[in-house]
């Protein structure tokens, strides 16, 4: 049996992940939780081919057969994900299978974005444990600090509509203004004659 492995390097405003097996690394943004990798399994292959669901694969009897890893007779074909930019409050998470098992991606999501790093750490192993934790349970999370804010389709479209209505404004305004002068002015010619 051999080992699984995730690594996770960051350099400048980029994002490098490496992994074999079924340790896995996820990046929150926002409310959004993305899993970077793809473990390399049975049931993932399984997965894959549509043999399976997700779901299915949770409770599969083969869900533990890796088909690559470290050491003693595995595959050690380690895979090297495309760097991608980070974020100014990003959180990444590398973990093992032993926290996937039983703890569900919304879950993890919700207590990373709650708390401090150093607290979620300990509630999600807790958490984990509360429900079988039977296997290794290792997890990693950095929280991005520095660094450009990452902006949402939704605060682009927030900024499009401001300086739209505001341009409307400024038309409206525009227009009353000349329409008042023209107003004006033939309010006084009708005076003269």
């Amino acid at each position: 049996m051999g080992a699984t492995a995730v690594v996770l390097v960051i350099k400048n405003d980029l994002a490098y992940v490496a992994h074999i097996g079924d340790s896995k690394a996820y990046l929150i943004r926002g409310e959004e939780i993305t899993n970077i990798t793809k473990d390399h399994s049975l049931v993932q292959q399984m997965i894959d081919k549509g043999i399976i669901t997700e779901e299915q694969a949770r409770n599969h009897p083969n869900r533990n057969i890796i088909t690559h890893s470290l050491g003693y007779g595995g595959k050690s074909d380690i895979e090297i994900k495309d760097p991608f930019k980070i974020y100014r409050n990003d959180v990444l998470i590398l973990c093992t299978d032993g926290l996937t098992e039983h703890v569900e991606n919304n879950e993890i999501k919700e207590i990373a974005l709650r708390y401090e790093p150093f607290t979620a750490v300990h509630k999600l192993i807790e958490l984990a444990n509360d429900r079988g934790g039977n296997d290794n349970i290792t997890i990693q999370l950095i929280k991005i600090l520095n660094g450009r804010k990452k902006f949402s389709n939704n605060n682009i479209n927030k900024q499009i509509l401001n300086t739209f209505l505001y341009l409307l404004t400024v038309l409206l305004f525009s227009l009353l203004f000349i329409f008042y002068f023209i107003y004006q002015k033939r309010k006084t010619n009708l005076r003269i004659k």
